[in-house]
C-alpha cells in the first residue's frame, strides 16, 4: 500500500536492476566485438606440427626441419645428417606475438647453446621467429656461426589435423637413425600406449608410455625414461618428455622428439 506523496521502492529497486544489467549486456557485448580483453584468444593457438627452415646461427640445417608447437613448448630438429640439432623452446604468448628461450643441442651432446626468440604466428598457417646471438655454453664445442637468425616455419594443417589413435603404433617395430652418432634406435608401443625401446650401439634400453590429449589431432605426448648409466651415454638417466606425430599422410612415417632440458633426442622413425 502507498500513501500520496510517497514513492514505491520496489518499483525504483526494480529499475535500478534492470538498468544495472543493462550495462552489464552492453559492457559484455563491446568486449565480445573487440576480440576480448586481451590475452590469446582473438590470435588463436599457434599448436600444430611444422616444417620450414632456419637461417643464420648455424649452418647445420639444410631446410625441410620439422617442428611441433603445444601448449607453450616448440621441439624443433633438422633431419638427420652430420651433427643433427634440436631447439627446445618453451615460450609465453601474448595475442599472436610468441616469446621464449631455445636451448640448442644434438643427439649425442648436452644443449650447448642458449639464445632467446620473439616472433609471431598466424594460427593454422605460419610461425615467424628471429633469434639473438647464439651463447655457448661448452666451449669444447665449434659451432660454425653463433650469429643471429630466423626461424620460418609453415603448418602442416591436414596432417594435424588427421587425428590420432594408439592402434596406429601398435603392432609394429619402429626403427630409426638419428645424427651425431648415426646410431639407430627401435622402439614398440603397445595399444595402451607403453613404451619399451633401446639404441643397438650403446645398447641403451628405455621404458615410457604414450597419451593422445586430443583424438581429432595428430599429437602423442612422450614420456620415456633411461635409467642405465653404463650403456646410456647419450641419453643419460633422465626422464625425457616430448611428442610424437605422424608425417601427413603416411601413417608409417613416426617423428619421435623428446628433451630432458639437458640432452635430447629426435628420430624419424619408420614402420617395420
Amino acid at each position: 500500500m502507498t500513501y500520496p506523496g510517497t514513492v514505491d521502492m520496489v518499483k525504483i529497486s526494480k529499475i535500478r536492476y534492470l538498468v544495472h544489467l543493462s550495462v552489464l549486456v552492453a559492457a559484455a557485448l563491446g568486449l565480445s566485438a573487440c576480440g576480448g580483453g586481451g590475452g590469446s584468444s582473438s590470435a588463436g593457438s599457434p599448436n600444430g606440427i611444422y616444417t620450414g627452415s632456419i637461417t643464420g646461427g648455424q649452418v647445420n640445417f639444410n631446410g625441410g626441419e620439422k617442428a611441433v608447437i603445444y601448449n607453450g613448448k616448440m621441439l624443433l630438429f633438422s633431419m638427420p645428417g652430420g651433427m643433427q640439432q634440436i631447439f627446445d623452446m618453451p615460450f609465453t604468448q601474448n595475442g599472436k606475438n610468441i616469446n621464449g628461450k631455445i636451448s640448442i643441442s644434438n643427439n649425442s651432446i648436452p644443449f650447448f647453446g642458449t639464445t632467446t626468440a620473439t616472433g609471431s604466428f598466424v594460427a593454422g598457417q605460419s610461425v615467424d621467429l628471429s633469434f639473438t646471438d647464439i651463447l655457448k655454453k661448452n666451449t669444447s664445442i665449434v659451432l660454425s656461426g653463433t650469429t643471429p637468425g630466423t626461424i620460418n616455419l609453415v603448418t602442416k594443417t591436414a596432417g594435424y589435423n588427421q587425428g590420432s589413435n594408439l592402434n596406429l603404433l601398435d603392432n609394429a617395430t619402429w626403427t630409426g637413425v638419428h645424427g651425431g652418432f648415426n646410431e639407430s634406435t627401435t622402439i614398440t608401443f603397445t595399444s595402451t600406449g607403453d613404451i619399451s625401446g633401446a639404441t643397438t650401439n650403446e645398447g641403451c634400453a628405455f621404458t615410457g608410455t604414450t597419451s593422445i590429449p586430443d583424438s581429432t589431432k595428430n599429437l602423442y605426448i612422450i614420456s620415456v625414461v633411461t635409467s642405465d648409466e653404463t650403456n646410456c651415454v647419450s641419453l643419460p638417466p633422465s626422464t625425457y618428455n616430448g611428442f610424437a606425430w605422424f608425417d601427413e599422410g603416411d601413417n608409417n612415417t613416426l617423428n619421435f622428439v623428446v628433451s630432458d632440458g639437458s640432452y635430447a633426442r629426435a628420430i624419424v622413425l619408420t614402420r617395420n
